[in-house]
């Protein structure tokens, strides 16, 4: 009250205030036991940020599954309640499961060749070294053909590994969308990989272009889009 007299009194010389001074005023709210105003500074929220190395959940109450990760190349397992990576498939496991895959894929080749032949031989009559003859060997090695592709292509389709792939315990999965491949996909996978395999040259094509990526994509991989994991 004295001062605010002294202020209001002609004459009087008002006190120094603090910005003349250079001394910092005394805010309401930083005295003892005083509420802090409305204009306050509030501490404000900050959501948490999930850190980029850890793994996108991808609808984690899901079937369990193969499913991608932060990055193209981070597919996960999902096994119904935790992430597990499933690791890129070594080559030489690739390999020797792909000769077993050939072994058999085979047995079914000379099954449909030889079949087809002699039924197409009964049911025409062919002779020998006539050109029916000749014919009937071409259609049942173009089926023996498909058939070779199909136990490769049927096999991605139905189980997303072929029966060499499961003593590997391997996995062939779509980069997309984490799942095997589907149909038209499988077929195109295995046709690609049946042309790397007719020639010596392009066989060894297929091991340095599988070696020298990250992912480990052939090129039947990189036509289909797959990417081969190990359980």
């Amino acid at each position: 009250q004295e001062r605010l007299k002294g202020l209001s009194t002609p004459g009087t010389t008002a006190p120094a205030t603090t910005l003349e001074t250079g001394a910092r005023a005394t805010l309401p709210w930083e005295v003892p036991g005083a509420a802090a105003p409305l204009s306050a500074p509030q501490p404000s929220y900050e959501p948490s940020v999930q850190h980029p190395a850890e793994p996108v959940v991808v609808n984690p109450h899901s079937e369990p599954g193969v499913y991608p990760g932060a990055a193209l190349g981070e597919l996960l397992y999902w096994n119904g309640s935790d992430w597990d990576p499933r690791p890129v498939a070594p080559v030489w496991t690739r390999v020797w499961c792909w000769i077993v895959d050939n072994i058999l894929a085979s047995l079914v080749f000379f099954a449909v060749s030889l079949v087809l032949i002699f039924l197409i031989a009964v049911i025409l009559g062919v002779e020998a070294g006539s050109g029916a003859e000749s014919a009937a060997v071409a259609i049942g090695t173009l089926c023996g053909i498909a058939g070779f592709v199909s136990y490769f292509a049927v096999s991605y389709r139905i189980w997303g590994r072929t029966p060499g792939m499961m003593l590997g315990r391997l996995d062939v999965v779509r980069i997309r969308t984490g799942l095997k491949p589907g149909l038209g996909l499988a077929y195109l996978r295995a046709l690609v990989l049946f042309i790397a395999q007719v020639s010596g040259i392009l066989s060894i094509i297929w091991l340095v272009i599988t070696s020298s990526n990250a992912r480990r994509q052939a090129p039947h991989d990189s036509a289909a889009g797959t990417v081969v994991l190990r359980r």
